[in-house]
């Protein structure tokens, strides 16, 4: 089992915010591959890049971007409380 660490940013009309989750993985984490982290998240994220922190013994993956701004779908605290209601965690 690998100990990961996902992050990705949001960006909205209004702001931008870097969102994270923990998780152990079954296998080694790779750019392309698509992790649902949940039964609710329907959209899942794709790994853009992959690290190992050697003295951590972990990944770190950021997944592409959530590009909210486009559609104007609402505002940062919106996209905030959305991505943490799905377990992800905002980074100070």
């Amino acid at each position: 089992m690998y100990k990961a660490e996902l992050y990705f940013r949001v960006f909205t009309h209004d702001g931008h915010a870097t969102l994270f989750k923990e998780l152990t993985l079954p296998f080694v984490p790779f750019p392309g591959l698509h992790i649902y982290t949940s039964a609710r998240d329907l959209e899942g994220g794709k790994v853009a890049e992959v690290a190992w922190i050697a003295p951590e013994e972990r990944f770190v993956c950021r997944l592409q971007d959530d590009d909210w701004s486009r559609d104007k779908r609402g505002s940062l605290e919106d996209a905030t409380r959305f991505w943490q209601e799905m377990g992800w965690h905002k980074k100070p």
